[in-house]
């Protein structure tokens, strides 16, 4: 059985969340562009809508948010 994780009301499978770190390396994505893209405000609409979120000194992203913003398959 998956585990889920609820965001903003909204479930996601523990496989969907990402580090920085780990979406840049399974997404082929050059090492520091996402926090970049985040300190920029391209992911400003998926931090608002509980997509991307902080914890501690680490960034969480889902791929949806990914998909939306790098158009990552």
């Amino acid at each position: 059985m998956q585990q889920l994780s609820v965001i903003d009301d909204k479930k996601f499978s523990l496989d969907e969340i990402l580090t920085t770190s780990e979406a840049e390396k399974n997404y082929n994505l050059p090492i520091g562009s996402i926090r970049v893209a985040i300190q920029r405000g391209r992911f400003r609409s998926q931090i608002e809508r509980g997509l991307v979120r902080q914890s501690g000194k680490v960034w969480l992203i889902t791929e949806t948010a990914l998909k939306e913003v790098f158009g990552v398959q």
